[in-house]
């Protein structure tokens, strides 16, 4: 009678057990642009609304990211990427079978560089020409024929 009883114990152990260990899934997938090139180092968050669980990654050089063990639930997935508009898609992880995505993110209407970068790249180009300031960077600009009184050449 013991024996049964255990052996009933363990057999209904075995019928619950696997069922309630498969409420996580992967989320995984690459990022590329318009012209179908990977993006790598793109920021990817993973958040859930309900549960409040947020996770965050970086995109392989392959543009590739993965989220593993992730619950059953309903997210939301964020991607930044330098120069590209932010991107931001739901994904429903209802079933323990990874979820693989492919995103593409569009390349930004607007590039913010603030002054300070821009004046850095004048001075990065002043000195590969070998000039000074603005001033001689015309000069050169006349004795090589790329500018004329006119305008450009």
């Amino acid at each position: 009678m013991v024996i049964s009883g255990l052996l009933a114990c363990s057999a209904l152990l075995l019928a619950v057990g696997p069922a309630s260990a498969q409420t996580v899934a992967a989320v995984r997938g690459v990022v590329r642009d318009t012209l179908g090139g990977v993006l790598a180092s793109a920021t990817v968050r993973l958040s859930s609304p309900a549960s409040g669980l947020a996770r965050a990654t970086t995109t392989s050089a392959d543009g590739a990211f993965v989220f593993e063990n992730v619950p059953l639930d309903l997210y939301i997935l964020d991607i930044d990427a330098p120069g590209f508009a932010p991107s931001s898609t739901r994904v429903p992880v209802r079933t323990p079978a990874p979820v693989d995505l492919s995103l593409t993110l569009e390349i930004a209407a607007q590039l913010f560089l603030s002054e300070r970068t821009v004046k850095g790249h004048v001075g990065n180009i002043f000195a590969k020409l070998g000039a000074r300031d603005r001033a001689a960077a015309i000069i050169l600009a006349y004795q090589s024929g790329l500018i004329t009184a006119r305008g450009w050449a």
